[in-house]
């Protein structure tokens, strides 16, 4: 700004300084004119005044100049225009100079007021246009420290799309310098496959004024940074003019929601897996067919995993064979199922596994193994394949095999871990079957040995007889029945049950029959047999548990029978006129418990006709539940039943009570299932 319009702002801001000068300007002409009178008299006095008129209009506006008039024109009538003169008339020149000094005041006054309000005007729009300018720089200025300093990368691109302006922050994610960058079409800074996208979203007729979509942008270094692009499109009237973008980098989030998902996978997968081998578990554990348990699982496993075939193979190292017992295999596979000799074909079972771990073969045209094992894999249909081993000091047993039978197929790891863990699950239950399976075979080997067949007849009586396991893995039990001679004239008949299930079991009833037999042929009387048998099992604890027993020696001279029962069922006899039942309840407790325990014998008499049943619990604890049970009422009930028929008749009353009585066990277990072993032997008695 102007020292001079500083000094009319100074002046118009302080009006006692603006009327001291107008004062101080009349003065000084006041004392101009005064020093003039000697020369002029009293003609113009107001002339002299002009001066000092102007200058305080120019200062003063309308107030200086008014109050300059008057001052001027009463110091000049009254110094210089002498009263008398001026109230005579005698001054008329100098009222018409009066008159022209007041109107020349006057508009000098008004010029000068315009003048200073045309000046103020423009200074006050002057001073609008600094204040404004300046406001737009720091506008300007905090807009680019805004975009200078902001953490979202900022990119600003022109009506062809090129860069015009990047800030630091858009320089660091993408590794560029701003210099780099200006200029280059955005595209340049985008991967190919995500190209198409971008173009779409900028096309003329697609763009949006505001728009948010993630976008993968190349470093410099090549790698990809990935973005949330926020672009809002500038446009100069209806035409688009570029965008302005605030980039945001998402790169670490992506990764994370990439490992997130990646776990996802893995929880998702591991918890299929598991429920798999869990099923596997299930089915091995509860299938109905115990020599083969490997069946549901193979399905199982089969299924999940879409193969061709799924099977367990058996090495025989010592005969070079292999032997496939049972193969899953879908709908027009050919079945693997026999025996494979390996050494016919000049190969050995580690030719399978040379490193004696699982085995996994994306194809078998193209992996290094032996070429008559190539051969014969494709041959025989076995393209590609998952392999787990089971070996025994270094020798290979068996293994669970996966397989395509015609593709080549790359086998993800989650399948192999789901192989290997269903492996485990079926040899275990492999090897579980086949021990039990041994010790079936060699306690059903031991119980014929021990419990054979019985004659239809003995001295002076006509027999019948029953075994039946409750279930068929529990097909070696240790319910027994015996007769034999103990003398000509005396017959023994024997039932029992000692408690537990196979090759134990059938041990102890070994045990207790023979020590049985020779303390019956010892002893005089039964219950000395029996004391003398128990004592002996207590003191050397040869049970694990104990044994219930009926002994009963029927004299086929008398008819009389006596017999000790100790802790079991009682045995029923039946009478031949009226089938009337009585009971013949336990005379001693159960053997094994009590060295000390005291047994009785009891005697009755049979007649021609009279049938005598002797049975294990089994016979009775039979029924859908615990509350409903055949029980030894039910027993004596179906005894009680007249045998008629011709049937019964051809059959004979022993066969044919025996026979009713595992019918009814069957009826009352709803389905033929029974909860015990089923052990029965009747007697009936002939004439004499």
């Amino acid at each position: 700004m102007s020292s001079k319009s500083s000094w009319f702002k100074f002046r118009s801001d302080s009006p006692v300084r603006t009327y001291l000068l107008v004062a101080a300007s009349i003065l000084l002409t006041t004392l101009l004119r005064h020093a003039l009178t000697p020369a002029l008299g009293p003609r113009a006095p107001f002339i002299m005044y002009l001066p000092a008129l102007v200058f305080s209009a120019w200062i003063g506006g309308w107030g200086g100049g008014v109050a300059s008039i008057i001052a001027s024109a009463i110091l000049a009538t009254y110094l210089f225009i002498t009263p008398k003169v001026f109230f005579s008339g005698g001054w008329s020149v100098d009222k018409t100079t009066l008159i022209i000094f007041i109107i020349v005041g006057l508009s000098v006054s008004a010029i000068s007021n315009s003048q200073r309000s045309a000046q103020q005007e423009a200074q006050d729009a002057a001073e609008e246009a600094r204040r404004t300018a300046d406001a737009l720089a720091e506008s300007e200025a905090r807009y680019r420290r805004l975009l200078e300093t902001a953490n979202e990368g900022v990119s600003i691109t022109d009506a062809g799309d090129r860069i015009t302006y990047i800030n630091p922050r858009m320089e660091e994610m993408l590794g560029y310098t701003s210099q780099e960058l200006i200029g280059l079409s955005v595209y340049e800074l985008v991967f190919p496959e995500d190209m198409d996208a971008i173009r779409t979203r900028r096309e003329p007729g697609l763009r949006r004024p505001r728009e948010q979509y993630e976008v993968r942008m190349r470093h410099k270094d090549g790698s990809g940074v990935h973005m949330l692009a926020n672009v809002s499109v500038q446009r100069e009237g209806d035409d688009y003019a570029g965008t302005f973008a605030l980039m945001t980098d998402i790169t670490e989030r992506k990764a994370l929601e990439a490992e997130r998902e990646a776990l996802l996978v893995e929880a998702q997968t591991r918890a299929e897996r598991e429920a798999l081998v869990n099923e596997v578990g299930h089915a091995v554990l509860w299938s109905a067919n115990s020599a083969s348990p490997q069946s549901k699982a193979l399905m199982l496993l089969g299924e999940k995993l879409n193969v061709d075939r799924c099977f367990y193979v058996l090495y025989d190292d010592e005969h070079n064979t292999a032997r496939i017992e049972e193969d899953w295999r879908r709908d027009g596979v050919a079945s693997l199922e026999g025996e494979w000799s390996l050494g016919d074909r000049g190969m050995a079972i580690m030719d399978i596994y040379p490193e004696g771990k699982t085995v996994v073969v994306a194809d078998v045209a193209e992996a290094p193994l032996p070429g008559n094992l190539v051969k014969l894999f494709l041959e025989t249909g076995q393209r590609s394949y998952v392999a787990v081993p089971f070996f025994d000091q270094g020798r290979p047993l068996a293994a669970l095999t996966v397989m395509m039978a015609s593709e080549a197929r790359v086998w993800t790891d989650d399948e192999v871990t789901l192989v290997e863990a269903v492996a485990v699950q079926v040899r275990g239950a492999v090897e579980t079957a086949r021990a039990a399976q041994r010790e079936r075979n060699i306690s059903q080997q031991l119980q014929r040995a021990l419990q054979p067949r019985l004659p239809e007849s003995a001295p002076g009586l006509t027999l019948a007889n029953r075994y039946k396991a409750a279930l068929e893995e529990a097909g070696v039990g240790g319910d027994f029945y015996d007769v034999f001679s103990i003398t000509q004239d005396r017959v023994a008949l024997i039932v029992g049950d000692v408690s537990g299930k196979g090759l134990a079991a059938a041990a102890q009833v070994a045990t207790v029959r023979n020590m049985l037999r020779a303390f019956l042929y010892s002893k005089s009387t039964l219950e000395t047999a029996v004391s003398d048998l128990n004592h002996v099992i207590s003191v050397n604890a040869l049970l694990s548990g104990f044994a219930t027993l009926f002994v009963g020696c029927y004299d086929t001279v008398s008819g009389e029978l006596s017999y000790v029962n100790c802790g079991q069922e009682p045995a029923m006899f039946r009478r031949a006129d009226d089938c009337r039942v009585e009971m013949l309840f336990p005379t001693g407790p159960v053997l094994g418990m009590d060295e000390q325990a005291i047994f009785s014998q009891h005697k009755i008499t049979l007649r021609a006709g009279d049938a005598l049943a002797i049975f294990t619990d089994g016979v009775t604890e039979c029924g859908p539940n615990r509350m409903e049970m055949l029980g030894v009422d039910g027993v004596a009930a179906l005894l009680e039943r007249e045998t008629s028929s011709e049937e019964d008749k051809r059959a004979g009353l022993a066969e044919t009570l025996a026979r009713r009585l595992t019918q009814g066990v069957d009826e009352v277990s709803r389905g033929g299932v029974a909860r015990d072993d089923v052990c029965l032997l009747v007697a009936v008695a002939q004439p004499r």
